[in-house]
């Protein structure tokens, strides 16, 4: 799930599952230098990609003003998601 938040206000989010989130923010949309989860995002494709926020189920997080978030929910049992071997 891809969540924009494009207002001058951050947004509180509920989740009902366990989650994954990498959220991405910077000072502009030129921006040279951007972060993932409040830490210095080094967008090399070659390094290893960064852990994204672990959320239990049941919780409320703050995703801030401006900011793009990539949300994973690994017991969702996505069918696109499954290996051929499931």
């Amino acid at each position: 799930m891809v969540v924009l938040v494009l207002g001058e206000d951050a947004q509180r989010l509920k989740f009902d599952r366990p989650a994954i989130v990498r959220t991405f923010t910077a000072t502009s949309l030129d921006a040279k230098n951007v972060r993932m989860n409040g830490r210095r995002y080094v967008g090399d494709p070659a390094a290893a990609p960064q852990p994204g926020m672990r959320v239990a189920g049941g919780r409320t997080i703050r995703l801030s003003a401006h900011s793009i978030s990539y949300l994973a929910f690994p017991d969702a049992d996505n069918l696109a998601c499954r290996s051929a071997n499931d």
